[in-house]
């Protein structure tokens, strides 16, 4: 045994001490050691085990991939408890995530172990086992020579035998021969080395000590490599083999010390970060196989490192596992792919380390990016690296860690064909702004990438943008600042999704109209079948719940709240009848077959019968869409459970009925077709999607109606209209113009949501224009007495007309283009002119759409033959135009040749407004003879110290002035006159520094101009002129006779400047020059507001500015948001619960206790054989010790709802006066408690231990017993009823008089 004890500080000691005295019984031990080497093909059986020295009953909770979790009992012998699965619960190839539980334990905490159904590759196995049967490079070296001298399993260092320990270890497990047997007792029991190790287990010496050797191979090795390889590498060996031998090893080692991070003196920083990785990874191994809370302790401190190594965020992946801490994971990622970039130029050691984190990043997190790159380094071939074209490596250390790789890759590889699949964008497509883009894959993907193009432009126009194994892609803002319909689909460099076709999406400016009603009927519920803000949740058909799950859905897409995530949970919830039926009593979904399958009727239920392909195409729908949300394995099993089901009208699968793809009416045959191409894009399965082609090709033949016309619109994008000779484009664009302007306002719920589908699936795959149908369909209204937007009626007669509005206010918010209501015009001061002459035109723009900003607003002037602009510069970008703004820009033009010419000012924007205005112009010939012309004489300076600047003058003085500026300017500014000439204060601090500028002003002719140039440098500069009289401004923005011209930065090269026209020689102010910088202040927040109402809590905050902010709850993130005013409503259970905010680096904590309804009481129960004055000391001292040093942590925090079940039962014992049972749940609760938990109400702890201890003493005078405790009970109740005013109070005083026999 160790040296080293278990360190308790003093309160955990007393409450050992208090569990002990009460319920005679120590701490329990946890779940461990649970087998996670076993290699698990396609229909083959696999074993689960795992210990604990005292359960009597443990769960196995399996989750196959994309499926529900199954809750298993685990079969009792001794200390360990087992089941084994046959093969049909590993029919799918993938990762399966599995748990234990104890009472209400898991094991691991919050999260999963993993196993992979793989192929198990043949070469793999083979190549496993030749790297663990072969020397390294440093045969002939007297490094364990096994091969050329078969005494030789000496490998002279520590790290070395521990990778030949390993190594031998796996080739063992795969070839259980003699030969293995001894090869790895021989390394593993026999001596390490005598002249480099100092911890050899020969001697026997656990502790490692860092040593220098000499040159060559002789190379200095930290103790902590020494020791971390070691303790990892023998609890590996352990799990392989189950040699308790070796255990007993493993555990000394663990139980040793390494001189650079000696964890037993608190020292957890090792030398290197090889040894900060070995040593983590050793901890976490240990914690795995014995369920001591020790060793994870020790490996969470050694886990927190700034070191860089590919095998620390190893070590955070497994931190991960065992603690679920969200932090943990984000570590890991950010260094796994910060490696990534790095190899393989790195180091042999370093390579192989990063295999390892890639292998295990995929069983913790099932990310296709960890796999994918780690198939692509297993597979790469390098002789520096013993990679697949060479087995012997660097050196006996990274032929145990080449061996380990290729035995993970074993266990995991798939070798599944390559799919791409399951895309999910943004559902906020907004223009102007970049765009989040995501897939799935399955296979071998190389060089995924996103295409994307308008959807009216050619084929040569696609772009592309690069999908990341990881995050998908984002496609830029830039290019999509048009509202309007774009084509999008995926490829490699053999696979492409959809196939033969591509989806669709439309950015708009956003309709916040839409938003509204979306939310109105979200939060409403529909008049009969099922009212959702009630708790009512079955909607009583299949054809009814359906639209609600997909209108939730939605809900939650566009509006995550707490609110929104309950909603989609109840609405999935089962069972979806309570009341209704078929005629014959039984619901009209049932199982056949092990699948769903619908069949028709609705009499009573329905405004009229349905088709079960109506039912069977709406559920296959709504749970798709509803998956791809939440991303649960459940939701996916339960839509495949009715893809591959069968519709009695038209059974697709030829399963339970007569084959059809011609389903029993026009609407089921439209479900069907959009429930089949739905069920392919979330799956990529052809077999899917042959189905929804089968089923499209029917529907040609079929009575056309608004619903046919939307699915065909739908198909028209996934198919090749030239196969099969289909014209589906051409089928619908005919329903399309049958239903223009139909039922305009006076529409059924079913006929207004038909048509704003139909004509939105024209808008998105049609190559004609159809954005005016479109908005006309939508912007119109239902008939009067039904339900419809825009007119407060919100609660529809049935579910499904209130989720379909759901489904197409919300997605409208954000697809519908947005009719831009602009002013704009195009002037001149002249129609008709000479030749010669000049004229000033001016073109300008006013926004009077609300909530809406006009984005990157550039106008451009365009003159025919015969005109000539007088500036260079014929383009004015005014930037965004926000609502009640306007901007203008003019042109002087010259007429240079006879006739009737034009001029036009073109205005575009990346919102999607585009507006060209022409004016025609007459220019006559001149009819005067040349006028003479006489040039002035040069110019003098004259000072006029009257006037505001220097005057230079030339001799006409009206045609040509300059002014020059020296002194500073008059006109009085502060920050609200910046913001009312339009410039953005926020953070920004203005100076005015008339070192850094000289203002000129030049007047030539009618045109006058004011110049700025910069010797200074400044994060940005304003210039404010007041607009001469008699001119007006050509250039830049105006207010209150004011004009202002700004740059964005400021440097010695920058020039502002303002143009105006009109003549004037007098009266000129002095222009003002300000610099700005600019500071941003630190992030403040203030907790405006956290309280309890009912079954719910409020957690706000405010912030001076817009801030990514978290919620967590037992340090999971449940909500975040990027925002400066934070608002959270969480709903509580019973017991309490913490919530800790953080935005930025400000962060609070805050606890809320929901507490139960008061029970009657009911007769106490008897202690049974406890000695009364032992519960009573004990108790007396726990008060005094939590009144002491409460704030102490008590325990390693555990999971919270465990607690807080404990925590009610206790409290509601003790109301009820049930004194053995209080003592038991106490018990358990001092087990489970949480530090955090305690401190939230260490009031009520101490008051109710007090109630216990007045319990004890009624009890030992009903058994006639004395105790001498009567003062130190009076001065404890005493103190406590006067200090506190907790809800334990009110129970201590009335238990003490009822005791005592007298008031307080």
């Amino acid at each position: 045994m160790s040296r080293h004890n278990w360190l308790e500080n003093d309160t955990e000691k007393f409450l050992t001490a208090i569990t002990a005295v009460i319920m005679l019984s120590g701490l329990t031990t946890a779940l461990y050691s649970p087998n996670t080497t076993q290699i698990v093909t396609l229909g083959d059986p696999a074993n689960f085990t795992v210990q604990d020295n005292q359960a009597e009953n443990v769960t196995l909770r399996l989750q196959p991939p994309k499926e529900a979790t199954q809750a298993l009992e685990m079969n009792k012998t001794g200390n360990t408890f087992s089941i084994e699965l046959d093969g049909s619960n590993f029919s799918e190839k993938g990762l399966y995530h599995y748990s234990f539980i104890k009472d209400a334990e898991r094991f691991p905490q919050d999260g999963n172990f993993s196993l992979t159904v793989s192929s198990r590759n043949e070469s793999l196995e083979n190549k496993t086992l030749n790297v663990s049967d072969t020397e390294s490079q440093l045969s002939g070296k007297a490094y364990c020579d096994y091969k050329s001298d078969p005494s030789d399993f000496t490998c002279e260092y520590e790290n070395f035998q521990a990778g030949m320990i390993l190594s031998s270890a796996i080739g063992l497990q795969l070839n259980s021969s003699e030969y293995a047997r001894e090869k790895f007792e021989n390394f593993t029991f026999g001596s390490y080395g005598s002249g480099f190790t100092n911890c050899n287990q020969a001697e026997p010496e656990f502790d490692c000590e860092t040593s220098t050797g000499g040159s060559g191979y002789y190379e200095s090795l930290v103790s902590g490599t020494r020791q971390g390889s070691l303790i990892n590498s023998l609890w590996k060996a352990y799990g392989l083999t189950g040699n308790e031998s070796v255990r007993e090893l493993a555990m000394n080692y663990t139980e040793g010390s390494a001189e650079d991070c000696d964890v037993w003196n608190n020292s957890f920083n090792c030398s290197t970060p090889r040894a900060q990785g070995l040593m983590a990874l050793g901890y976490w191994s240990a914690y795995e196989k014995t369920g001591n809370n020790t060793f994870k302790s020790i490996a969470e401190d050694l886990t927190g490192t700034n070191y860089s190594h590919p095998l620390i965020p190893s070590a955070y992946f497994r931190a991960y596992v065992f603690t679920s801490n969200s932090s943990y994971l984000s570590e890991a990622e950010n260094r796994t792919r910060e490696w990534l970039n790095d190899c393989p130029n790195c180091t042999s050691d370093e390579m192989n380390s990063l295999k390892n984190t890639l292998w295990t990043g995929y069983r913790a997190t099932g990310d296709y990016g960890y796999y994918r790159n780690a198939v692509n380094l297993t597979s790469y071939s390098s002789d520096e690296y013993c990679s697949w074209n060479s087995s012997s490596c660097k050196n006996p250390y990274i032929q145990g860690l080449s061996t380990y790789n290729y035995w993970k890759a074993l266990k995991s590889q798939k070798d599944l064909p390559e799919v791409i699949f399951n895309f999910r964008i943004d559902k906020k497509t907004v223009v102007g702004q970049n765009l989040t883009v995501d897939v799935d894959f399955q296979g071998k993907i190389e060089d995924p990438e996103l295409m994307y193009r308008k959807r009216t432009t050619g084929d040569s126009s696609w772009m592309s943008c690069d999908i990341s194994y990881f995050e998908g892609c984002e496609i830029p803002g830039g290019n999509i600042s048009q509202q309007g319909p774009y084509s999008y689909k995926f490829q490699s460099e053999t696979v492409s999704f959809p196939r033969n076709g591509s989806f669709s999406f439309a950015p708009s400016l956003v309709k916040n109209t839409f938003i509204d009603e979306a939310r109105s009927f979200s939060t409403n519920d529909p008049e009969r079948r099922c009212a959702p803000s009630e708790g009512d949740f079955e909607c009583e058909d299949r054809a009814l719940q359906a639209p609600m799950i997909k209108g939730f859905t939605d809900y939650l897409n566009f509006n995550m709240s707490v609110n929104s995530q309950d909603y989609v949970r109840n609405i999935l919830n089962l069972p979806y009848a309570t009341r209704y039926g078929s005629s014959n009593g039984a619901p009209f979904c049932t199982s056949k077959d092990r699948f769903m399958s619908c069949g028709p009727g609705g009499e009573g239920i329905l405004e009229q019968d349905v088709e079960g392909s109506v039912r069977q195409g709406r559920m296959i729908k709504s749970l798709f869409s509803t998956y791809q949300s939440n991303d649960r394995g459940k939701t996916y099993q339960r839509a495949m459970n009715y893809t591959l089901g069968a519709a009695e009208d038209c059974d697709v699968w030829n399963r339970t009925f007569e084959q059809s793809f011609e389903c029993g009416s026009t609407q089921g045959q439209s479900e069907m077709i959009e429930a089949y191409l739905k069920a392919y894009d979330v799956t990529g399965n052809l077999t899917f999607r042959k189905k929804a082609l089968n089923l499209t090709e029917e529907a040609l033949n079929m009575s056309k109606t608004s619903e046919l016309g939307s699915a065909l619109w739908e198909a028209s994008s996934y198919f090749n209209e030239s196969y099969r000779g289909l014209n589906l484009s051409g089928t619908a664009e005919n329903i399309s113009e049958n239903f223009t302007g139909y039922c305009s306002g006076n529409c059924s719920v079913d006929q207004y949501v038909g048509f704003s589908n139909l004509f939105r699936d024209a808008f998105l795959f049609s190559e004609n224009d159809y954005s005016s149908e479109y908005r006309s369909a939508v912007l119109n209204t239902t008939e009067d007495g039904e339900c419809g937007p825009y007119k407060q009626d919100v609660s529809c007669s049935y579910p499904s007309g209130q989720g379909e509005l759901m489904d197409l206010m919300w997605g409208s918010a954000y697809t519908m283009p947005v009719e831009i209501k602009v002013d704009d015009s195009f002037n001149t001061s002249k129609d008709t002119l000479t030749v010669g002459q000049q004229f000033s035109t001016t073109c300008s723009a006013q926004n009077n759409l609300e909530n809406t900003t006009i984005q990157n607003v550039e106008f451009n002037l365009s003159t025919s033959e015969g005109l000539d602009p007088v500036s260079e510069n014929t383009s004015y970008d005014a930037g965004d135009l926000q609502y009640g703004n306007s901007s203008e820009v003019s042109w002087d033009i010259e007429a240079t040749s006879a006739g009737d010419r034009n001029a036009s000012c073109a205005i575009t924007s990346d919102s999607g407004y585009r507006d060209t205005i022409n004016k025609d112009i007459n220019i006559e010939a001149q009819e005067t003879e040349e006028e003479e012309t006489t040039s002035g004489s040069d110019p003098s300076p004259e000072e006029d110290k009257d006037d505001p600047g220097v005057f230079i003058r030339n001799k006409d003085e009206v045609r040509n002035l300059t002014m020059v500026y020296n002194s500073t300017s008059d006109i009085q500014w502060n920050r609200t006159l910046l913001e009312q000439l339009g410039i953005n204060t926020t953070y920004r601090n203005y100076s005015q520094r008339p070192e850094c500028f000289t203002p000129v002003r030049k007047m030539r002719g009618d045109n006058t101009t004011l110049e700025v140039q910069s010797n200074c440098s400044a994060d940005g500069a304003v210039l404010i002129d007041r607009i001469p009289a008699n001119t007006s401004l050509k250039t830049g923005r105006a207010f209150k006779g004011l004009a202002v011209e700004r740059s964005s930065d400021l440097n010695e090269r920058t020039e502002l400047g303002l143009e105006y026209r009109g003549k004037n020689t007098s009266n000129f102010g002095k222009p003002l020059v300000l610099t700005s910088n600019f500071t941003l202040p630190p992030l403040e927040m203030v907790d405006i507001g956290s309280q309890r109402d009912g079954s719910s809590a409020l957690i706000s905050a405010d912030l001076n500015k817009e801030a990514s902010c978290s919620v967590y709850n037992q340090g999971k993130e449940v909500y975040t948001e990027e925002t400066d005013n934070l608002v959270f409503q969480p709903s509580l259970d019973y017991g309490n619960a913490t919530y800790r905010v953080e935005c930025g680096d400000q962060s609070f904590t805050r606890t809320f206790t929901r507490e139960r309804p008061q029970t009657k009481k009911e007769p106490q129960q008897d202690l049974g054989s406890i000695p009364v004055s032992w519960g009573i000391g004990a108790l007396i001292l726990a008060i005094i010790g939590l009144g002491i040093r409460y704030r102490e942590e008590i325990i390693d925090e555990a999971e919270m709802k465990i607690f807080e079940y404990r925590f009610n039962r206790f409290e509601t014992a003790v109301e009820q006066g049930n004194t053995a049972e209080a003592i038991e749940a106490f018990d358990s609760m001092s087990r489970d408690i949480s530090q955090e938990v305690l401190e939230s109400d260490m009031d009520l702890m101490k008051g109710l231990m007090l109630y216990l201890l007045i319990d004890l003493v009624e009890e030992g005078k009903d058994d006639e017993v004395s105790f001498d405790v009567s003062d130190d009970l009076d001065e404890l109740v005493q103190r406590y009823v006067g200090n506190s005013d907790g809800k334990a109070v009110r129970l201590v005083r009335e238990k003490y008089e009822e005791v005592m026999g007298r008031e307080m």
